[in-house]
């Protein structure tokens, strides 16, 4: 005879609610024990979402903090070192303030005019660690063999 299946419990099933009605038979005394509970029960549970949404919040803004300082790493340092009320009057754009630092003889020549980041030359391209130049014309039965002689 095979066997039965097991019953599945539901998740999303309600809670069962406490014996009696809030509205029901109940005298005062139990109906006001009833709501203080309920109401502990609810000022826990805010104060569970709130210290979730506090966690959030600093999480979030400690990530705003960071991109905002890498982006201002791209900038050149004559711009960095300005007043708001110069960058204001430069224009209020990296690309007229940079011009207007050029006309007065302060900018940096090495900046580009792409948000001031500065242009790095590439090194060569490194290999993988599976090329070589000694195996490449032996087939692979013959590179193993003159790897394990070595």
């Amino acid at each position: 005879m095979p066997r039965k299946r097991a019953t599945r419990v539901n998740k999303h099933a309600k809670p069962k609610q406490p014996d009696g009605e809030i509205t029901g038979n109940l005298d005062a005394e139990e109906r006001m024990q009833k709501l203080n509970t309920f109401l502990r029960d609810f000022d826990i549970e805010v104060g569970n979402r709130l210290k979730h949404i506090e966690k959030t919040k600093e999480r979030l803004q400690s990530m705003v903090d960071k991109q905002i300082n890498l982006q201002l790493n791209y900038l050149p340092m004559s711009i960095r070192n300005m007043n708001i009320m110069d960058f204001i009057e430069a224009g209020g754009t990296v690309e007229s303030a940079l011009e207007k630092l050029e006309e007065a003889g302060e900018g940096d020549s090495f900046v580009d005019a792409d948000f001031g980041r500065t242009q790095k030359k590439r090194q060569g391209t490194r290999k993988g660690k599976g090329s070589s130049n000694k195996n490449m014309g032996a087939p692979p039965s013959t590179a193993k063999s003159t790897a394990k002689k070595r």
